[in-house]
Order: structure tokens, then C-alpha cells, then sequence
């Protein structure tokens, strides 16, 4: 659809034709600038997700790590129950 005859009909009524085309572009081009931020904003949003959902399974993987350390530990500094002194 071709929007030009429409702004020259609305245009051709003076000034408050050229006024009613200047608001209707400020606001269609107000309207991109908007639908632009907020795909940025999902994009970044999704993006903040999958850092956090990969930082947290280094963390999982961090700890499961340093629990077999500790219970490997334990084996090697246990005193055996027969042992005193």
C-alpha cells in the first residue's frame, strides 16, 4: 500500500493537514524506534540467560569437584578405629 495519496489528500487540507502528516510520521517513526529497543532489549535479555544458566553449571561443576576432593581427602586422612594414640 502506497501511503502517498493519502498524505497528499491529508497535506492538501493547509495547515492542519501538514500538521496531522508531520505527527503521524513522528509517531511512525517513534513506533520503529521503540519496536527496535525492545528486540535489542529481548536480545540482551536472552543473552544475560544463557551466561547465567552456563555460569551456574561451571558452578554446579565446581562444586561436584571439590566434594570428591574433600570426601578423597577424607579417606586418605582417616585414622583407622583400632589405632590409639
Amino acid at each position: 500500500m502506497d501511503p502517498s495519496p493519502i498524505i497528499t489528500t491529508i497535506a492538501s487540507n493547509g495547515l492542519l493537514g501538514a500538521m496531522l502528516v508531520v505527527v503521524g510520521w513522528v509517531a511512525w517513526s517513534k513506533d520503529r524506534e521503540l519496536k527496535a529497543e525492545r528486540e535489542a532489549r529481548i536480545a540482551d535479555a536472552k543473552n544475560y540467560t544463557d551466561l547465567a544458566l552456563k555460569l551456574q553449571g561451571q558452578v554446579i561443576e565446581a562444586v561436584h569437584k571439590l566434594s570428591d576432593i574433600f570426601d578423597e581427602m577424607k579417606k586418605l586422612v582417616a585414622v583407622p578405629t583400632g589405632d590409639k594414640r
